[in-house]
């Protein structure tokens, strides 16, 4: 029976109106919000899921507020093959957005679109906020009304306006689309049942009640019954053993091994996404998946003993800064200013030689803020090469260059939101990147490559170097303008030779961490080999301290570590004199970089993977630097 008084109010609505637009939009977004509001969709994630599905497009979601979410809507099915139209025309989608989000939050909502691809944006955007007008003007949810609504509203058309033929057949073709749309819908479901039908284990759906709602195909032959018999029926009526109620409330799937008739099965029931009720597997013990867990499940337990090893020792590492163990005068002058500075959000800039450990001070910084609670990203500019750096900073948008992800990337500066960003190494930034990071240190926004709005994050800026800055900038090769942005903190960190003193409690740490890592028994080094660790000028900081360490608890046979065993590993280590530090050492060859690394290219035929194993530094290291000396080869 039609409500009268929502008769009226809708009559009064349109009586109101006076353009044919308004009205011809109206009706697809009324019709499509009440669309939205049938599919039942009960969260945000299973929005997105169901317009991909429906070949609506792709949902992103990029602001949910108590008093607005944003939606952003790629790959639009109304316009995103058209060209440029000069106004917003995805009212169909909106409609869908407010019904399906009036759904998941249970209040009447409304969507206006913002962006469109029919405008020349790249995507579609609709701001959905609570339904201003009466919920008795759009609560469409009875047939009845629906078509009332409908045909009111192609009356006022055909009353009002002369190009009625027109608007006639754009009416039908939208119609037609909202059709294709609903068909899809159903031929999903239909596609569901096909492929529950086609997969070789016994399956069933049991809802929250334990009801089951779908069998397949095999299940039901296996019991000798049609799936009618089975269907829509409690798992107690049924005589089925099940923990559906375990699954629902934990979360969490349940495995067991059971007798059914004279075969022996392994039952898995797991929940569906939402909570939306259990998947109930049934699998024969002698088949052939069975036999392929059990040696997977063999496989896992030996890497689960190495990655417990391997997480007893993450455990122990240094995370703050009262947890660096200093006793050198130099370091006891740095940690007391660390420690304050970690208190702000200034820009720090952390100058040492490579390998003095600005990669676990910076750490410490972070954990010791307030920000320590989120994300700790570290980009090593010197393995980025130089045409990605703007793209691994800031992301991009789909299709924003040949041979982008088709979805897009998110940059690190987004995803490190509320926390912190360590650029280490930052001298290797090009000129056209440094620009844009001047921009975004002094704006904290930025834009994706290919997009058009701008995104504001909130993040904490570490930088490092082993280069001279100032000489750069003199050079032209750093900007004078990034350079005075970054350095509000200057820290120096002294390189391993000024601190000779802390070599017994590095070494003591390394080798314990390690040991543990690997599932090495603990050693321990002799006094006068630990005497010639102290002797040694190590041009290569903490970085090569800690290699050396680990080759020797590789290589040792024995439990204490000689003397003999670290003259010799040192004596290695000299060859391969890490590279990029000034090294004041008289009795070590001195190089330029460009020189070794040229010297360790010809040892090795120009085989550039072996070349950087030899040197101690990454594959895309060795071509960055190969590129910036003109090494040809």
């Amino acid at each position: 029976m039609i409500n009268i008084e929502k008769l009226k109010s809708i009559t009064t609505t349109l009586g109101t109106r006076n353009n044919s637009k308004v009205l011809e939009e109206e009706i697809y977004y009324n019709t499509a919000k009440n669309f939205g509001t049938r599919l039942n969709i009960t969260s945000f994630d299973m929005l997105t899921e169901k317009m991909s599905e429906l070949g609506i497009g792709q949902v992103r979601i990029t602001l949910i507020s108590d008093s607005k979410i944003i939606v952003q809507l790629h790959e639009c099915f109304t316009c995103g093959e058209m060209e440029y139209r000069g106004e917003s025309i995805c009212y169909f989608e909106g409609g869908i957005l407010a019904g399906a989000i009036s759904s998941i939050l249970g209040r009447n909502m409304d969507a206006v679109e913002t962006n469109c691809h029919a405008l020349g944006d790249n995507y579609c955007e609709f701001k959905v906020t609570p339904e201003k007008i009466q919920e008795t003007d759009l609560d469409i949810n009875k047939k009845d009304d629906n078509m009332v609504n409908l045909a009111l509203h192609s009356l006022r058309l055909a009353k009002n306006y002369s190009r009625v033929e027109h608007k006639t057949k754009e009416f039908h073709y939208k119609n037609q689309r909202l059709n294709q749309a609903l068909k899809r819908a159903l031929e999903i479901n239909n596609s569901n049942k096909t492929i529950l039908d086609n997969m070789p284990n016994f399956l069933a759906m049991i809802d929250n009640n334990g009801v089951v709602i779908k069998i397949n195909k095999q299940y039901s032959e296996f019991l000798k019954t049609s799936s009618s018999e089975i269907e829509n029926k409690n798992v107690n009526t049924l005589g089925w053993k099940s923990k559906y109620k375990d699954v629902l409330n934990n979360g969490n799937s349940e495995i067991w091994q059971e007798q059914i008739g004279k075969e022996e099965f392994i039952i898995f029931e797991s929940p569906v996404t939402e909570g939306n009720g259990v998947l109930r597997q049934l699998i024969p013990t002698d088949s052939e998946f069975v036999k392929l867990m059990f040696d997977k499940i063999s496989f896992l337990e030996r890497e689960m003993k190495y990655y417990k090893n391997k997480a007893v020792a993450k455990s122990s590492e240094t995370t703050s800064i009262d947890d660096l163990s200093v006793s050198s005068q130099s370091m006891k002058e740095v940690i007391p200013y660390m420690k304050k500075v970690s208190k702000t959000d200034a820009t720090v800039l952390l100058r040492g030689e490579s390998g003095t450990g600005k990669t676990m001070f910076a750490k410490a910084i972070h954990k010791e803020s307030h920000r320590k609670n989120s994300p700790f990203i570290c980009i090593d500019c010197t393995t980025i090469p130089e045409n990605f750096f703007e793209a691994e900073l800031f992301g991009y948008e789909p299709g924003a260059f040949t041979g982008a992800n088709k979805n897009g990337k998110i940059g690190k500066l987004e995803l490190a939101h509320g926390g912190t960003v360590f650029l280490d190494e930052i001298g290797e930034i090009p000129l056209e990147t440094q620009a844009k990071l001047l921009r975004f240190l002094q704006e904290k926004e930025f834009e994706r490559i290919g997009a058009i709005s701008t995104k504001k994050v909130d993040v904490r800026i570490i930088a490092a170097t082993n280069q001279d800055l100032e000489v750069m900038i003199s050079n032209g090769k750093f900007r004078k303008d990034l350079y005075y942005r970054l350095n509000v903190i200057n820290i120096n960190l002294p390189p391993l030779r000024e601190r000779l003193e802390e070599i017994p409690a590095l070494v003591d740490k390394i080798l314990l961490d390690f040991c543990k890592e690997v599932g090495l028994n603990i050693k321990e080094f002799q006094e006068q080999g630990l005497k010639e660790l102290i002797h040694y000028h190590w041009p290569g900081n903490i970085r090569e301290l800690e290699n050396l360490v680990k080759r020797l608890a590789i290589n040792s046979e024995h439990s204490t570590i000689t003397k003999e065993e670290v003259v010799k590993e040192i004596q290695k280590t000299k060859k391969n004199v890490n590279l990029g530090i000034n090294n004041p050492v008289t009795d070590l060859k001195e190089l330029t970089e460009k020189d070794q690394i040229l010297k360790v290219l010809e040892e090795h035929n120009f085989n550039k993977t072996s070349a950087a194993d030899e040197l101690g530094i990454t594959r895309q290291t060795l071509y960055n630097k190969i590129k910036r000396y003109e090494i040809e080869c």
